[in-house]
C-alpha cells in the first residue's frame, strides 16, 4: 500500500483505538515509511497524552480547522529511532476547545470536508508521507464522518462484548453506504476471565466472526494487562518492541498493506 490514508474508527469508546492506531504508526515509520496521523478525536483527545507531546506554540488541529494556520503548523515530529518519520497532528483537550467543536454547524463541516481533500494530497504528495492515519470519534460524528469521507482503507475496532458486536453491525451499514474498503480488528478478547486467546481459540473465533460480519478481520487482539495499566503513556511499538501486542501490530500492518 504507497500513498494511502486510513481510518481508525468504531462504535463506541474503550475498544483501544487509539492505542492500536498510535503505535501501528509508530510500527510502520520503524519500518521507514514517512507516517502522518492525526487526531480526529476532537471529544475526547488522547494522542498528546500518549507521546507525551504538547505543542509548544499552542498550536493545534482545532486552529488549522479553524483557518489560524497551515497543517505544518500543527505536526510535530516524534524520534522513532530509524530512518522513517513520523509526524502527529494533535487535537486542543481544552474543555473550550472541545466544546467549540461540538457547536459546529453542517455547514462548516461540509467546508472542511474540501479542506481535508486539498490536505490530504498535500501530504501525501506534495510533502511525501506514504501513510496518512486518522484516529476518530466513535460513532456518527461529523469529524469522523469527514475522515472517513478522504479516506482509502476504514479499519473498525472492537471488543467482543454483546453492546458492541450488535453497534458495530449498525456502523456497517452506514460504512457499507460509504463504499471504502473496511476491515476490523478485535481487541482485548478474552474467552475466559484473565485468560488470554489461544491459537485454536482465535482460529475459532475468526471463523465466528466471518460468518456473523461481512468485512475481513484483520487481526485479534488479546486483553494484556500490563498494556491496560499502561499503554496509555507508553508507545509499545518504540519502547516495548518484542512484546506479543507489538507482534499483533506486525501482523495487521502486513495485512493492512495489502488491501
Amino acid at each position: 500500500m504507497v500513498n494511502k490514508t486510513f481510518v481508525f474508527h468504531s462504535y463506541k469508546g474503550g475498544t483501544g483505538k487509539t492505542t492500536i492506531a498510535a503505535n501501528l504508526a509508530v510500527f510502520y515509520a520503524k519500518r521507514g515509511k514517512r507516517v502522518c496521523i492525526l487526531d480526529f478525536d476532537f471529544r475526547a483527545p488522547s494522542l498528546h497524552f500518549m507521546f507525551g507531546i504538547k505543542p509548544k506554540n499552542g498550536t493545534w488541529l482545532n486552529d488549522f480547522l479553524n483557518g489560524k494556520c497551515n497543517i505544518a503548523d500543527v505536526l510535530y515530529e516524534v524520534n522513532v529511532r530509524s530512518d522513517g518519520k513520523l509526524a502527529v497532528g494533535f487535537a486542543n483537550p481544552s474543555s473550550d476547545a472541545m466544546w467549540d467543536i461540538t457547536r459546529k454547524e453542517r455547514k462548516w463541516w461540509a467546508k472542511i470536508l474540501r479542506h481535508l481533500l486539498d490536505t490530504k494530497r498535500t501530504l501525501l504528495r506534495d510533502s511525501g508521507f506514504d501513510y496518512l492515519v486518522f484516529d476518530t470519534s466513535p460513532g456518527v460524528q461529523d469529524s469522523s464522518m469527514n475522515a472517513l469521507a478522504v479516506s482509502d482503507v476504514v479499519v473498525l475496532t472492537l471488543k467482543g462484548d454483546e453492546l458492541d458486536v450488535e453497534g458495530t453491525k449498525e456502523l456497517m451499514r452506514f460504512h457499507k453506504k460509504l463504499g471504502r474498503r473496511t476491515s476490523m480488528v478485535l481487541n482485548r478478547i478474552l474467552f475466559q476471565p484473565y485468560e488470554p486467546v489461544s491459537s485454536e481459540q482465535e482460529e475459532s473465533l475468526l471463523e465466528k466472526v466471518h460468518e456473523e460480519f461481512e468485512f475481513p478481520v484483520l487481526g485479534i487482539i488479546p486483553c494484556f494487562c500490563d498494556l491496560l495499566i499502561d499503554g496509555s503513556h507508553i508507545l509499545y511499538a518504540l519502547e516495548k518492541p518484542s512484546h506479543p501486542f507489538v507482534k499483533k501490530i506486525s501482523a495487521i500492518a502486513n495485512s493492512i498493506e495489502k488491501l
